[in-house]
């Protein structure tokens, strides 16, 4: 099994370019020795820039390489930390921290490290530091989502300074592609200066160093020019929080930010009229919907599938896509949605049927309508995410349910999410998420969701079946079996009607082209690594 071919780009139909030089053929193979990061790329003019300074609707609470980053957050902890490997914009896996990697068996996985990086403290890293933080992150009081991610390892052996060796319980062929999203942080840092401090004052050894974050006024990075791999060419970067819409809009189009996140139809109207500006469309999408809780003493209704399928047949997704999205979401009934492995192109959405939903109520005994919790939160995730809400609390009234509705502000959501997952009662009713997931892969997507062991299992979702399917996906080696077994799990969620399997909407960016040459982004993540300047 000791193939050199990246079975990331394998899962997902790449053509693997220049390692094919490598000499490998083997459909199932999932190791790659690969070159320095970028290391291929054509020769350009570089132009250095004084600074990049981002519009994003949200800072994001914490700046933690092991804590789930957010809108905005996520960016700065992309350039700021590496991860063993890291997945460019057309979804191809590169070498990174480690320069290369194998399989030694069906379970061992060992990677080459790359020799002489630091942390941005001097700190060095090595293998001890990789062996730590994967224990961190397994450690059961860590809260983010990695935890789950990794809950495939059984043991990490720091064989040498340079070599580390992952020993999973089962067959894993996601590893490489899980040690992007896992990034490394400096062990001893943390230990003397604790969590709080590494929030909010990070250290990686990514191509920038943290400068300063004022809350609610900006975030700044410098350039890190010790850094091992290509030197980007702006020397600053700047997250300005902009949550209404039309200031982030007017701070583009007067220069006072260069990158705006999350474009309405209507911004994209007015923005192309301006010369000096142009778009950009991330990859894959980020999905945006509602999902409703299996936990909560006072949604008892919701464990009722009729009742959960009388709530998809009332809302009119079509109508939210096209008088709130303009064209730029488009409806979804797969989970994992289309652009991730294991989308099912055969399911089609649950039609808009209120008639349908008001029978269903009635079979379930609730034809009267029943009181449920619906909340939100604000600074949103996405554009006229409140609008939607707001339409899906019309369209349940319609039918006889009766929302208690909630906005949250974004901080006391995020108090009142995490006490939730903790006590293992979820959320109270019916509540706004947005998702995504920068692996691309049903696993990530699906997994942490509605796997009983999910870390963000907001919904306190458990079946048996579920689990074992998302077990099974997490060790099948064939792509081929993989897809089978998410098709498998879609049906089944799809049946269940888990979520109102709402729309996936379009990340767009809009940009000043004066300055940038070529923008880059993955879902709610700008990419500084990938990005060249005029």
């Amino acid at each position: 099994m000791n193939r050199e071919v990246s079975y990331w780009q394998d899962i997902l139909g790449k053509r693997l370019t220049r390692r094919r030089a490598l000499g490998t053929a083997a459909r199932m193979g999932i190791g790659l020795a690969g070159a320095s990061l970028l290391a291929c790329a054509p020769a350009a003019k570089k132009v250095e820039l004084e600074s990049i300074t981002y519009g994003y609707i949200k800072e994001g609470v914490t700046l933690d390489g092991h804590i789930d980053f957010q809108i905005g957050s996520m960016s700065m902890g992309e350039a700021i930390y590496d991860g063993l490997t890291y997945l460019n914009t057309k979804k191809e896996l590169e070498p990174a921290l480690a320069e290369s990697w194998k399989t030694i068996d069906d379970k061992t996985w060992e990677f080459k490290l790359r020799k002489g990086v630091k942390f941005h403290n001097g700190e060095p890293f090595n293998a001890q530091a990789v062996k730590w933080n994967v224990t961190r992150i397994q450690n059961p009081k860590h809260t983010g989502r990695l935890r789950a991610v990794l809950d495939t390892i059984q043991g990490v052996e720091a064989v040498d300074e340079a070599t580390v060796r992952i020993t999973t319980k089962q067959p894993d062929p996601l590893i490489p592609v899980k040690f992007f999203q896992t990034k490394m942080v400096p062990p001893k840092y943390l230990q003397d200066k604790g969590d709080e401090i590494l929030a909010s004052q990070p250290i990686g050894t990514g191509p920038y160093k943290f400068v300063e974050w004022p809350k609610d006024v900006h975030i700044l990075m410098q350039r890190n020019d010790e850094y091992w791999g290509p030197k980007p060419a702006a020397k600053k970067i700047y997250l300005k929080a902009i949550p209404t819409q039309s200031a982030r809009v007017a701070a583009l189009k007067t220069g006072a930010v260069d990158i705006a996140y999350s474009m309405t139809k209507e911004d994209i109207d007015e923005l192309t009229k301006d010369k000096n500006l142009d778009l950009y469309k991330a990859g894959a999408p980020s999905s945006t919907t509602m999902r409703m809780s299996f936990g909560s003493a006072t949604a008892k209704p919701l464990l009722d599938k009729r009742v959960r399928q009388a709530i998809l047949y009332a809302v009119d997704w079509d109508a939210i896509a096209k008088n709130i999205y303009g064209g730029l979401a488009t409806r979804t009934a797969s989970l994992p949605p289309f652009g991730y492995l294991g989308y099912d192109s055969s399911l089609k959405p649950y039609p808009y049927d209120p008639k349908k939903a008001k029978e269903l109520l009635a079979a379930a005994g609730l034809s009267n309508g029943f009181e449920v919790a619906v909340d939100d939160y604000q600074p949103g995730t996405l554009a006229r995410q409140g609008d939607m809400v707001q339409a899906i609390v019309n369209y349940l009234s319609a039918v006889g349910i009766k929302p208690k509705f909630k906005m949250w502000e974004y901080s006391a959501w995020r108090t009142h999410r995490s006490k939730a997952l903790a006590d293992k009662t979820g959320f109270e009713g019916i509540f706004y998420t947005s998702w995504a997931d920068e692996t691309f892969d049903g696993d990530g997507y699906v997994y942490n969701l509605y796997h009983t062991k999910g870390t963000f299992n907001f919904a306190v979702h458990s079946n048996p079946k579920v689990d074992e399917l998302l077990d099974k996906g997490r060790t099948t080696i064939s792509p081929e079996g993989r897809k089978k077994v998410y098709a498998d799990l879609s049906k089944l969620l799809y049946d269940e009607a888990v979520e109102l399997m709402g729309l996936m909407v379009e990340d767009t960016y809009a940009y000043n082209k004066t300055k940038i040459r070529k923008m880059a982004a993955s879902g709610w993540m700008t990419k500084i690594r990938e990005m060249a300047f005029v």
